[in-house]
């Protein structure tokens, strides 16, 4: 058990590591290569430069939720759900960009950022699929506590246990 325990740690943190990657290459991407400035189409009030800025805070979300997890166990299962959707998100929306267009926009080259990005996305989607595969799996198991290592579950004594009961005098 607490080797899982440190197996699923291990995973969120390479989970987080790799979705704080990408949102950084996103971030100099749009700061830095100009992507701040394409506006080619919108959906929804959305356009490519938007949804890089959309992008960068999904990132730091997920990835100070993954970091939160590795202390409140509560948040492993979403944290992780959300950066799985993050990852596949991006991974799509750099396809579409690459196969037909993204809101107007079309890639025809493998830019360095994409060779770094891409590979990113696709480890914290695993990483993450498999933290989150350990984390269901140890709160499934009979007796397990889904409250963290060193807190113990609620005891399963019955409710008037331990309570003085005053005799009947007749």
């Amino acid at each position: 058990m607490v080797r899982q325990q440190a197996i699923g740690r291990a995973l969120r943190i390479l989970g987080a590591v790799a979705i704080a990657l990408s949102g950084y290459i996103h971030y100099r991407l749009y700061f830095d290569e100009g992507y701040r400035s394409i506006d080619l189409e919108r959906v929804a009030g959305i356009n490519l430069s938007r949804s890089f800025v959309l992008s960068i805070i999904v990132a730091a979300v997920v990835t100070v939720a993954l970091l939160a997890s590795l202390r409140w166990s509560a948040l492993i299962v979403p944290a992780c759900a959300g950066g799985i959707v993050y990852g596949i998100g991006a991974i799509i929306a750099y396809t579409l960009s690459r196969t037909d267009d993204l809101l107007g926009f079309s890639e025809s080259r493998w830019i360095t950022e994409a060779k770094i990005a891409k590979p990113a996305e696709a480890v914290a989607v695993v990483a993450l699929a498999l933290a989150g595969a350990v984390a269901l799996r140890r709160r499934s198991r009979p007796g397990a506590s889904a409250r963290g290592p060193g807190i113990p579950a609620r005891s399963e004594r019955p409710r008037n246990a331990g309570r003085v009961r005053m005799a009947r005098r007749a």
